[in-house]
């Protein structure tokens, strides 16, 4: 059994085996069951499609003569093999892929089919079959029949396929840049090995966007950091959504059937990208998200975690907000005759509209440890930035994209070799249909070291995105803080850098804000307070 993520490069590792295996004089044959009908017209479609492979055509012509499960075993055993003279010695492996898609099929041909592998295997000395290969999604790691728990699989023989690694993501990139006379900073090539985590079909699709998209914005025949992530923040997801398969995930886990999974999805893995969570009593939506490639299945029985940060992203942005619309039933703030959204009076509605129990139970889901005090300790567990970054970005999205607002969320590792100090951080970009752009950089729960790191990197972030105004957006469990908040130095509150701070209660039913912004007017720092009861 071969299984992996879709669009992870399966089929092409397969191509490869079999090229190798033919090579040792094995005869080899590869079927889609995608191409294969279901019901009574099952076997003979299937026996079609074994003829047709263009490896094995000569010896499996008349395949097209199968209509039974009797018809297929009688076909590949020994006898039968001979008897249509053919060599008896002849060693043949079988390749079926899409085999998920044997979950469709009626429950009593999926039983038949699956009983009839078992008893080639059972006996499979009595057959020119070497091997039966499955390939598909993580699901069928569990298959069965109606009658028999009892898999013709050996698990043992179970292999993920592997995403690339960065030397095969350099390697690729490497190649790319000869082909197209172009030179790719590398921090773009690490950015999208981050993003992608080396998911075959994700880092193909980003070289193709990278040839169809960004090419024409190059004044020199070099991809720089600044318009890739100008790109990613305007096009990507829509570029991603062209991709047939991540479109077919997207409306799948909007269908009414995926309700279930997603509430399971937002309960426990609103959480930083590669971070392992052990599922306990909802394992069958873990396995779901799982087969569909959001999910990845980690070394231990029941540990998962997130595939990528871009399918994360592609989740909350537009799955989740679909299938939980709430948000403020208010009118957008804009201020006094202007075309110019009020932020500050944006984030407040908005925070007010996320889901109670999601930050609430969040404390003990998605959660990290507070270097601060919170009810007066150290070390609690508090919220994560991935749960507040994720509700913010459900509820702006409901609340603002009707009127033509553009919100992009993104996820960024910031990798520090000289220190080897990971720092990983979200924000959300809001493009209003008058063109002005705002980032809200997120944080949660932060000391005044991290609060001070962020200030200065939120705006190069926002410099390179050409951004009219930047928000560090910080929500916060710890005790007493709107009553001595820490500010950004003048010089950077002066450079359009505006800054809120969020405290909320356990139960998320009372919040207390604070933010600081510099009036150009006055020529010093504003400040604004509200207590709210939620």
């Amino acid at each position: 059994m071969l299984y992996g993520t879709r669009a992870s490069g399966k089929s092409t590792r397969v191509m490869r085996t079999i090229s190798e295996l033919e090579n040792e004089s094995f005869l080899c044959n590869y079927t889609s069951f995608q191409h294969i009908s279901d019901g009574e017209a099952f076997w003979n479609s299937f026996g079609r499609n074994l003829s047709i492979y263009r490896g094995s055509s000569k010896h499996l012509g008349s395949c097209t003569n199968i209509n039974s499960a009797d018809d297929f075993v009688t076909y590949f055993s020994i006898d039968g093999w001979e008897k249509a003279g053919n060599d008896p010695n002849d060693h043949i492996v079988l390749f079926f892929d899409e085999f998920d898609r044997i979950y469709e099929m009626d429950d009593n041909l999926r039983s038949n089919f699956l009983s009839t592998l078992r008893s080639i295997r059972n006996d499979i000395e009595s057959y020119v079959i070497q091997a039966i290969v499955v390939v598909g999604t993580f699901s069928i790691l569990h298959l069965d029949s109606n009658k028999k728990k009892i898999s013709p699989f050996n698990i043992k023989d179970a292999i993920r396929n592997p995403n690339f690694d960065m030397e095969i993501v350099q390697g690729l990139f490497q190649e790319f840049e000869n082909d197209n006379q172009i030179q790719i900073e590398q921090s773009v090539i690490d950015d999208i090995f981050e993003q992608t985590n080396g998911h075959a079909g994700l880092v193909c699709l980003c070289g193709r966007a990278i040839e169809d998209s960004v090419f024409r914005k190059l004044d020199q025949r070099c991809l720089s950091h600044s318009i890739w992530e100008c790109y990613k923040v305007k096009s990507l997801m829509d570029d991603i959504l062209e991709y047939q398969t991540f479109r077919n995930l997207v409306n799948s886990l909007k269908s009414p059937e995926a309700k279930v999974a997603l509430d399971f999805f937002r309960n426990y893995f609103l959480v930083d990208f590669g971070q392992e969570v052990k599922v306990t009593t909802e394992i069958d939506s873990a396995e779901y998200l799982a087969s569909e490639g959001v999910l990845v299945p980690c070394g231990e029985a029941g540990v998962f975690k997130l595939s990528s940060p871009l399918v994360r992203w592609l989740i909350l942005q537009r799955v989740i907000p679909v299938i939980f619309p709430s948000c403020p039933r208010i009118d957008i703030p804009f201020f006094k005759n202007s075309t110019e959204l009020d932020t500050l009076l944006t984030l407040i509605p908005a925070t007010k509209s996320f889901d109670k129990e999601i930050i609430s139970f969040a404390s003990v889901r998605s959660y990290k440890i507070a270097k601060v005090r919170v009810n007066g300790e150290l070390n609690l567990p508090v919220p994560r930035e991935s749960v507040y970054d994720a509700e913010l970005c459900r509820v702006l999205r409901n609340w603002l994209c009707p009127s033509k607002f553009q919100i992009t969320g993104q996820w960024h590792l910031v990798y520090n070799r000289g220190s080897k100090r990971h720092h990983r951080y979200s924000d959300i970009v809001i493009d209003t249909p008058y063109h002005q752009k705002i980032v809200l950089e997120l944080l949660a729960t932060a000391s005044k070291d991290d609060l001070t790191e962020h200030f200065q990197r939120s705006l190069e972030y926002a410099k390179l995105l050409s951004a009219d105004e930047t928000w560090i957006v910080h929500f916060t469990r710890e005790d007493r803080y709107v009553e001595q908040p820490l500010w950004p130095s003048n010089s950077q509150l002066k450079t359009n850098l505006y800054v809120v701070h969020f405290y909320h209660d356990y139960l998320f039913t009372r919040i207390n804000l604070i933010a600081g912004y510099w009036s150009h007017r006055n020529n010093k720092m504003t400040t604004y307070k509200d207590s709210i009861e939620i």
